[in-house]
Order: C-alpha cells, then sequence, then structure tokens
C-alpha cells in the first residue's frame, strides 16, 4: 500500500471537509467518549482564527495522513505551539487501527515536530525547548479512560523518546459540571541539551501556565486552586525530574531480577520458595509455616468482586535458584502485601523498589477500584523504614494484627504492629484516605487474612483506636493521632518484610 500523504489543514473549504471526515471516522472511533473529544466546531474555529493571526506567536496545527488512493484518513495529529514556554504540545494523535503498524505514529511524529521547530524560529529562539503532552499514569484511576492500555501507551511513548515529568500534575475541571483530573501526567521530549535528564522547574510552571491558557481557554491559571498546588509544590524546586517510563513501569531493558509466578504443582518452584522464606522469617513471631504456602497464585470469586494471590519468587538474572520472594493480595477496595524478601545475590542492590512498583503494576491490573495499599511492619523497624523511603506513609492509628492460627475471633490482645499505606504510583506528599475507607479496607483484611468472620471482625477492629484527621482524610495534621473504639461501619496470613 502506497505511504498516505501529509495535509497541513487550514480553514479552506477543501480542508475542512477532510477534518469533517476525520472527526467523524477515526478520531472519534478512537476517543468514543465526547468528554474526550475536541469538539469539530472548536477545530474549525482554532483553524479560521490561525488564518486571521489569532494565535499570535503561538501556532496551531492539525495534520492528517490522507491515502490518496482511496481518499481514506489514516491518522492525525492534533496540537499547539506556546511561544512563552517554547514548547509544543500534542493534544491528540491517533492512527487507525487498520493502519497501525507501519510506523505512521512516528512519521505523525517527525511531522509535527519539523512545523514545532519552524513554529520556535518564526518566535525568536534558536531552537525548540521541548515537546509535551498528558498521558495517562497507568498506576492511577482516571476518568480519562483509553482506548490503549496504559501500561502499553507509556511503552510507546517512551520509543518515540518521551520521558515522564516527576511532578504533581493535575488536569484543571474544564467546565462547570466537570470535575479535576487526577489521573495523569505530562510527557516531554528534550530538544536542548539543558532539559535532557532534567527539566528547570520555571518551565514547568509557564508550560502548565501556557496549557490552560491556549489549549484548556482557562484565562487566569492562578485562580484555578489545581494549578496553586502545582506552583507551590515546584517553587522550592529548581528542576523537575524526567523519569525513563519502562523504568517507570518496570521493564528496564536489563533489569537484575525478573518475578515468576509461583503456581500449584510447581514442586520445585514451592521448596526454592520455602528454602527462602525459612533463611528469611524463620525467628519472626508472625511468621506462618511454611505449608501454607502449598498454595501458589490464585483467584477467589466467592463474592460480587473476585479476589486475588499471588505467590512470586525472585530469580536474578543469569540465575536459576530463587533470590527472593513476595506474596501479596487484591481486594475489591485495596491491595495488601504480605511476606517480601530479597536475599542473596541480589540484596543490597536497589531491586526493593524495582519489586514494589511491579506488585502494583500486578494489582492494578486486575483491579480498576483499589487506588493504594497497605503493609505491616514492626514499629520502628528497619522494614518500615525501608517501606516509608518508598513513600509509603504510617496510618496514625493503633493497629493490632491478630494472633495467627490461635485466633479467629478477635478477641485477642493482638501484636501491636504500625499499618503503612501507599496510594499507587508516585506519592509527593502525605496520601489521602478517608476514615470510611480505612475501615472498609480493614474488613476486607482481616476477613481474608485473618479468615475472622464478621463478628470476629468487630471484636478485632473495637481494639484498636482510628485517625482524628478528618472524616474525609486520615492523614490531615488537624488533631492529634487516635480516638478510641467507637462503632466501626459493618463489615493471608500476616506480612513481614526483609
Amino acid at each position: 500500500m502506497p505511504a498516505p500523504v501529509v495535509i497541513d489543514l487550514d480553514c479552506s473549504e477543501s480542508p475542512l471537509r477532510l477534518l469533517r471526515a476525520f472527526h467523524a471516522g477515526v478520531y472519534t472511533r478512537e476517543f468514543p467518549d465526547p468528554d474526550e473529544r475536541e469538539l469539530l466546531a472548536n477545530m474549525e474555529d482554532y483553524l479560521r482564527r490561525k488564518s486571521e493571526g489569532w494565535h499570535g506567536r503561538n501556532n496551531y496545527h492539525i495534520l492528517l495522513l490522507l491515502q490518496e488512493e482511496s481518499g481514506e484518513i489514516a491518522g492525525g495529529v492534533v496540537a499547539d505551539y506556546f511561544a512563552c514556554s517554547n514548547v509544543g504540545v500534542i493534544e491528540f494523535m491517533v492512527v487507525d487501527p487498520a493502519q497501525q503498524g507501519r510506523g505512521l505514529g512516528r512519521r505523525l511524529l517527525s511531522e509535527i515536530t519539523h512545523r514545532f521547530r519552524v513554529d520556535a524560529v518564526r518566535a525568536g529562539y534558536a531552537a525548540l525547548c521541548g515537546i509535551c503532552g498528558e498521558v495517562n499514569d497507568p498506576y492511577r484511576r482516571c476518568e480519562v479512560q483509553e482506548h490503549l492500555d496504559a501500561f502499553a501507551r507509556l511503552r510507546m511513548w517512551h520509543g518515540f523518546g518521551f520521558g515522564l515529568l516527576d511532578f504533581p500534575y493535575v488536569q484543571p475541571a474544564l467546565s462547570e459540571g466537570q470535575e479535576a483530573v487526577h489521573g495523569l501526567g505530562l510527557m516531554f521530549r528534550p530538544e536542548t541539551e539543558e532539559c535532557r535528564s532534567s527539566v528547570p522547574a520555571r518551565f514547568v510552571r509557564q508550560f502548565v501556565a501556557d496549557y490552560q491558557v491556549w489549549a484548556m481557554r482557562i484565562p487566569e491559571p492562578e485562580a484555578r486552586p489545581e494549578f496553586r498546588r502545582i506552583a507551590e509544590w515546584l517553587r522550592p524546586h529548581r528542576d523537575v525530574r524526567l523519569l525513563d517510563m519502562l523504568d517507570y513501569i518496570g521493564e528496564e531493558p536489563e533489569p537484575l531480577f525478573h518475578p515468576v509466578e509461583i503456581r500449584d504443582g510447581d514442586h520445585t518452584r514451592l521448596a526454592q520458595f520455602a528454602r527462602v522464606y525459612q533463611e528469611c522469617f524463620s525467628n519472626d513471631e508472625t511468621a506462618v509455616e511454611v505449608s501454607e504456602f502449598s498454595r501458589g497464585t490464585c483467584t477467589i470469586t466467592d463474592g460480587p468482586l473476585p479476589h486475588h494471590y499471588w505467590l512470586w519468587g525472585i530469580i536474578a538474572a543469569g540465575e536459576a535458584e530463587l533470590s527472593g520472594l513476595a506474596s501479596f493480595f487484591s481486594f475489591p477496595h485495596c491491595g495488601f502485601g504480605g511476606y517480601v524478601a530479597i536475599a542473596a545475590p541480589l540484596r543490597g542492590k536497589g531491586c526493593f523498589r524495582r519489586l514494589l512498583r511491579l506488585m502494583e503494576r500486578q494489582i492494578v491490573q486486575v483491579n480498576e477500584v483499589a487506588s493504594g495499599w497497605y503493609v505491616e511492619c514492626e514499629p520502628d523497624s528497619v522494614e518500615a523504614a525501608i517501606f516509608k523511603h518508598c513513600s509509603f506513609t504510617e496510618v496514625p492509628m493503633t493497629y493490632r494484627q491478630p494472633r495467627l492460627h490461635t485466633d479467629m475471633t478477635g478477641v485477642s490482645e493482638g501484636k501491636h504492629l504500625e499499618l503503612l499505606y501507599k496510594p499507587f504510583g508516585r506519592v509527593y506528599g502525605p496520601p489521602e484516605l478517608s476514615l470510611e475507607d480505612l475501615q472498609r479496607d480493614l474488613r476486607e483484611i482481616l476477613t481474608r487474612i485473618y479468615y475472622l468472620d464478621a463478628s470476629g471482625v468487630n471484636t478485632a477492629m473495637a481494639k484498636m483506636t482510628w485517625p482524628r484527621g478528618t472524616a474525609t482524610d486520615i492523614f490531615a495534621r488537624t488533631a492529634p493521632t487516635v480516638c478510641q473504639g467507637g462503632e466501626p461501619p459493618e463489615y493471608s496470613r500476616s506480612t513481614r518484610h526483609t
């Protein structure tokens, strides 16, 4: 099939007919939710304004890929150039699924990059600073749904040379009746050496302001709380890191280890798992009998929403025997980390953070509801410090773990442990978690991990003390830690970490 030609649209009648065909065809098919699409009338209006010089030193582009022999549109890109920040932004880039695999996405990116570079010179710069765009954070729930798996999307943009700007980006509400979107990030591809590994914070602030003014039609970004929070976070920072997207999703080109799921009947791996477990947890009073791990990875569907259990062995690159282990869960509303251990030859090589990232990825790929997960640690332990270094936060409560095996009624005093919580993905400050959600999550944990019935759960939870931040945010720094008891709303094995 001949390569399609690139059509750079203006507001004359023939290009507008192509725009209407694109909008009604491949564009709408790829963005079926009307709230995700730019209105056709807006696109036509921007092209008209462009012809009248309204954009000034900025610019607006719509490029289409046209199969001349058939008249079909194979794809397109809608993009802006902002002169103040000297950056191009990709609003939408789509390729007809029937035409994918031909390098058309890369060609569209090349064509729009050329035009951005021309825009930069026209605006008085020696070179373009870079190219930005919004992208779903695959670890976060996002109201803006994509047709492509979010992990695959980051893999694709990494192949195009983009990284992920490491700051708490939030898209403000675009109109009355809409809400801010918290599950997005900003990707960036540098065009100058200055921005290869990090980007000046002042540039990020300027770009976000330009984006809101010119693309989102928000005339005063400073009046929006989302922008003010971004600006406040950026203020003490000189630079914003540019994260490698493959690292972020746990797909380093040459990883030091890889996990392997251990399933029922895999006696060799189960024996190796038992060896590593006994080495790491034999003297731990919250350890279980190694026979508890005779069952491997499984999914249980005895309720309205399934829960999942994973048993992983960790294998160092080039090795055959296990060098670590992980057991963890996904419940209907949260994740839960069980036993985690890194042993020789991987210990001390910085593998723990990647292992947690892979565990998070596994949970979010089967659970579209949960937004975070919990682990238990000995108070003031090295393990607790490691988890906190990896963005977990201690839940401000007195948490008691029911006795293993010996108490399924919840009447025992239980063991005092720290309960830690982490939202999935990047964390930039204290997490937000309501008291109602915390108590709901603990009911799931006590039921599934410790096998307590409804009465036992109520008894165990009555022995705990509960955070007093605010009802909607237990981490709010507005009050001392705890109040005893109260009537919690109605409604595996221990986790120890090395």
